[in-house]
């Protein structure tokens, strides 16, 4: 800790969570968090992107906060504060004597250390990539489900291909059918493919191969078909009776 404590006073983020990443039984945030800070991966990409988007829509899109078009040097800034308080997040837990949890953070307190950033900057929460699904986790489905889809996100095996796969499913899972697409059709086209033609849970409401599955939604009482390949994401609602009957036997 005495190390990471040094890193932060001197804001140096790169060698802060390169630090973390290379420790004994890292999770996998800390290269995660890297690549955000060296734009080098396609999930820090991401992430970067999906923040600045948001960013610049977020009073539209219900929050408190007026749009925000933040300067390279005020994304820095920002990035220094995330630090900041991941830091007091992970000497809180050293504090209360779990070391294991000082080292890999729970989900709900890397979410506890972006919502705290962000609100700092003025900058809305859901700016973090992956806190419209986690929140609605926690909301529908309780903590140990947001933690489990938190642990799918850090399993950066195969380039990604099973975190990826895991929350494309579980977007559909926690947050239905039209809000589902909403999210994954902000996070861009090529990453949605990603994440369906990797799918890997196993739920009675899916049924069907990796690129091509039908997946029932229990509030709209639909079947949809989700086609995840040749390049292309397309979902269509299935309103043939006879394929209906079929998965609702198969889902029984």
């Amino acid at each position: 800790m005495t190390i990471l404590r040094s890193y932060a006073k001197a804001g140096n983020r790169e060698l802060y969570w390169n630090y973390l990443s290379q420790l004994p039984g890292a999770d996998g945030y800390g290269t995660l968090a890297l690549g955000v800070v060296r734009n080098d991966s396609l999930p820090g990409r991401v992430a970067n992107r999906y923040a600045q988007d948001y960013a610049n829509t977020q009073h539209e899109s219900g929050s408190r906060f007026a749009n925000a078009q933040l300067s390279e040097r005020q994304w820095e800034s920002f990035g220094q504060t995330l630090l900041e308080r991941d830091l007091e997040l992970r000497q809180a837990w050293l504090r209360r004597e779990r070391p294991d949890l000082a080292l890999n953070l729970p989900g709900a307190s890397v979410m506890l250390a972006h919502d705290r950033a962000f609100e700092q900057h003025r900058l809305d929460p859901n700016c973090w990539t992956p806190r419209v699904l986690l929140q609605a986790a926690l909301e529908k489905s309780g903590p140990q489900k947001l933690e489990q889809i938190w642990t799918n996100m850090l399993d950066n095996g195969y380039a990604g291909a099973s975190r990826i796969g895991n929350t494309g499913y579980e977007t559909f899972s926690q947050m239905g059918m039209a809000a589902g697409s909403e999210y994954l059709a902000k996070l861009g086209t090529t990453e949605a493919i990603q994440m369906l033609e990797g799918r890997s849970a196993v739920d009675p409401n899916v049924i069907g191969s990796n690129s091509f599955y039908a997946m029932y939604f229990e509030k709209e009482q639909k079947w949809v078909n989700v086609s995840a390949s040749g390049g292309h994401l397309s979902m269509r609602e299935e309103t043939n009776p006879a394929r209906i009957a079929e998965l609702d036997d198969a889902r029984a």
